[in-house]
């Protein structure tokens, strides 16, 4: 079996799930069976909307995303 190495990071760091299996807190770095079917990774952290990507391991690879808040997280009282 060929295996690639996938490294997963996020701006700012987040919890990483890969196939519905966690993989604890990025940057993470696999070393996965070669293949063209794609896998589910998902990034999340509280207070972030999540980030979905697929990927194929086909040749190591980086995937590094940058997590929004959440709408009204930074809810500011505008002075007078």
């Amino acid at each position: 079996m060929v295996l690639v190495r996938i490294t997963l990071d996020a701006k700012p760091s987040a919890w990483v799930t890969v196939a519905g299996e966690s993989h604890g807190r990025t940057p993470v770095t696999l070393d996965l069976p070669r293949g063209d079917a794609p896998i589910r990774v998902r990034f999340a952290r509280k207070g972030y909307e999540a980030v979905v990507r697929e990927v194929r391991p086909t040749g190591d690879a980086t995937v590094a995303v940058t997590l929004e808040k959440e709408p009204g997280e930074d809810f500011i009282v505008p002075t007078p």
